[in-house]
């Protein structure tokens, strides 16, 4: 009998004995399934934010850049990006800047949205390697002057949720705050080159970027204006050694040249990371997301110990089978076998289950809401990866829970067995078993204490002092530049909103702000005191910043230590004044 035909029959065998047994086959497979679902779903998350590669050509090839020293950050401005651009051909086929997510009001065909639009330079499509679904990309000819090159780039999913995927959508005229532009293309499906969990709406040239009021119009000569993030594509066969070298060169030349807006001790260029630009190469997310492969897989091996409790209380029932079996003349290893692929048939019924119960749990943690002014997407589906790591779950999950009760099972002395009339020796088994449920119960306990500190951990953060108080505050986001607005308008126009909502019965005060707390969204940049230096060799201190108006303080509870707050005196044209 060949090797196939053995695994066959023991495959129909199996089939037939699991059939037979619905009650203990049902309880096995959902049991195996809970700890194999548990481990797809985190591991699809890991997927998204360490393993998989962006959806851009040779993703590779693509690099991020940030720099140590007073300027430290992962932020440049245009006339670095023209210096390191210059200096480095020989390292990079190319390098383009980005400044992401600007919020900006779209008008086309009588409605307004919000949209968030990314501004790039010509040839940052050219870098992606990319092709769009409709029309055409931004030239390497545009972006270069301040106002000039009003074209815009849809992504696919605004296409298509706002647009109705329209094909005839290029070369249509729409306004972009107030500014027209004319729409030359849309992006191809999934295309999100900068992060997996940013969703931008729009793409257009960097010299458009003045559209946004927080832009300065000499924002491409100015070199303290860091708002630029850089990437670009590593030439082929480029070492990352002598990347490193080539870095160290600029970075000093620059700095000596420009010291003090390029106070650089260090430039690094390393991989574009999933989740995106960051200033740090030695990301924790793969240690973090390893911490919870590990938790899930102590689920999954406390199921596999209950599984292989019931498969041994299984096999001393089946004693008296499994001997018959060897009186006809089947060796131990073939009995083996046979019990151990009714063991992986069930891990892979399990297996199927896992799949199940993982897709159910990211789609509820995708569609959860997070409030956030950021337009964060978690986007956990399922690739090849993620499907081939719950099978090979299936696979260990049904050797690790088979492979002794199949041993025990087949273990001493089987005449006796057939003699005693089904009566079995089993007190070592019953101590083996009595050993798993010792060892389920203390990682089961394990893991509550685990979990306890975490929903502790919760509670704790649920009733810390968030600095203001959030009770009976009502957010309304209002945008005037979505009608077109120009900035004194818009200011007008809030000035006279603020007047009528204070006015109205029940409203005890109401101010504006440029962002809400925890909105995810918020300026920054370098705070320089007057009489005070940063030592050689330290980074700048920097903080991030909102813009509010009068009232702002009582509005949200906030406690005013020393000094004064904002008050109706402080205009845009006024002296500019700060609470720290």
């Amino acid at each position: 009998m060949g090797i196939f035909t053995g695994i066959a029959q023991d495959v129909r065998y199996g089939i037939r004995m699991l059939a037979r047994n619905p009650g203990f086959t049902t309880v096995a497979a959902l049991t195996l399934a809970l700890g194999i679902g548990l481990n797809t779903a985190i591991f699809s998350m890991v997927n998204t934010l360490v393993l998989r590669p962006l959806p851009v050509s040779h993703p590779e090839q693509i690099y991020t850049f940030a720099t140590r020293g007073k300027s430290a950050g992962n932020g440049f401005s245009y006339p670095d990006l023209t210096d390191i651009r210059k200096q480095t051909p020989e390292l990079f086929s190319g390098i383009a800047g980005l400044q992401i997510l600007g919020a900006t009001g779209l008008s086309i065909g009588g409605k307004s949205e919000r949209i968030w639009t990314d501004f790039v330079t010509g040839d940052f499509f050219e870098i992606t390697g990319v092709r769009p679904a409709l029309g055409r990309f931004i030239l390497p000819s545009e972006g270069g002057v301040a106002g000039a090159d009003p074209v815009l780039v849809l992504t696919y999913p605004f296409w298509k949720e706002h647009l109705g995927a329209d094909p005839a959508i290029v070369g249509k005229q729409a306004s972009v705050n107030g500014r027209q532009v004319t729409i030359v293309g849309v992006a191809p499906e999934g295309f999100r080159p900068i992060s997996t969990l940013i969703n931008s709406d729009a793409y257009m040239p960097l010299g458009m970027a003045v559209v946004d009021n927080q832009t300065k119009s000499d924002f491409l000569s100015d070199r303290n204006n860091k708002n630029l993030i850089l990437v670009g594509r590593v030439r082929t066969g480029v070492t990352q050694e002598k990347i490193r070298s080539g870095m160290d060169v600029v970075a000093k030349r620059l700095a000596a040249e420009y010291p003090k807006a390029d106070a650089w001790q260090a430039l690094n260029a390393f991989p574009l990371a999933a989740v995106g630009p960051s200033d740090d190469p030695g990301s924790g997310l793969g240690v973090v997301g390893a911490l919870f492969l590990i938790l899930a897989a102590m689920v999954l091996m406390l199921a596999c110990v209950n599984v292989a409790n019931l498969l041994l209380a299984r096999a001393s029932v089946r004693r008296r089978e499994t001997a018959i079996r060897a009186a006809w003349g089947a060796g131990r290893g073939r009995l083996i076998g046979q019990l151990l692929t009714e063991s992986l048939l069930l891990s892979l019924l399990g297996g199927v289950g896992g799949v199940v119960v993982g897709l159910v749990g990211n789609r509820v943690l995708s569609s959860l809401p997070l409030h956030m002014d950021v337009p964060i997407i978690l986007d956990f589906r399922f690739d090849w990866r993620v499907f081939i790591y719950a099978f090979g779950l299936a696979l260990v999950a049904g050797v690790i829970a088979g492979i002794v009760p199949a041993w025990r099972a087949t273990a001493g002395d089987l005449n006796e067995v057939l003699h005693g009339s089904g009566r079995t020796t089993t007190a070592g088994g019953h101590g083996f078993r009595k050993a798993l449920v010792v060892a389920q119960v203390a990682g089961s306990l394990m893991l509550l204490i685990v979990a306890g500190l975490f929903v502790r951990s919760l509670f704790g953060v649920q009733k810390s002092d968030l600095g203001f108080d959030p009770a009976h505050v009502l957010n309304v986001p209002l945008d005037p530049g979505l009608a077109g607005y120009s900035e004194t308008q818009s200011y007008e126009f809030l000035d006279k909103a603020l007047e009528q909502v204070r006015a109205l019965p029940g409203v005890q005060s109401a101010s504006v702000a440029g962002a809400v707390p925890f909105g995810g969204h918020n300026m920054g940049g370098n705070i320089v005191v007057e009489g005070q230096t940063t030592p050689s060799g330290q980074q700048t201190p920097s903080a991030g910043y909102n813009q509010v108006s009068s009232g702002y303080l009582d509005t949200l509870g906030i406690r005013l230590l020393s000094g004064r707050g904002i008050g109706e005196t402080d205009r845009q044209n006024s002296t500019r004044v700060a609470l720290i």
